[in-house]
């Protein structure tokens, strides 16, 4: 029994070894992106100030914007899943035809 506790022990201490990884390599990501996003914000910025670039950045559009695309992407989301869905019912009923005898010989 201790055995297998040990077993089951270092287990978890894999498990929770592999997950803090992750998740150290998932906010290292976050880290790059909001940086990069800096980068890219600033040097937009710039441009703008330079009259290189004529935009209005109206950023009181960003919740609205935000709202609209993440509902587009869960409506694509969804669409794939039903998507999926429909496919996968319609290979079950193949094989249930496939596997139905509907002659008279069985009956």
């Amino acid at each position: 029994m201790e055995n297998n506790t040990n077993t089951n022990q270092s287990a978890i201490v894999n498990i929770v070894s592999q997950l803090k990884v992750k998740n150290d390599l998932l906010n290292g990501q976050v880290v790059q992106l909001t940086l990069l996003l800096e980068y890219l914000y600033e040097k937009l910025n710039q441009a703008i100030e330079e009259k290189k670039i004529d935009l209005d950045l109206n950023l009181e559009e960003y919740p609205n914007w935000v709202d609209s695309r993440v509902k587009e992407i869960q409506d694509q989301v969804e669409k794939v899943n039903l998507e999926q869905i429909q496919k996968d019912l319609e290979e079950q009923v193949d094989i249930t035809k496939a596997n139905i005898n509907l002659s008279d010989e069985g009956a």
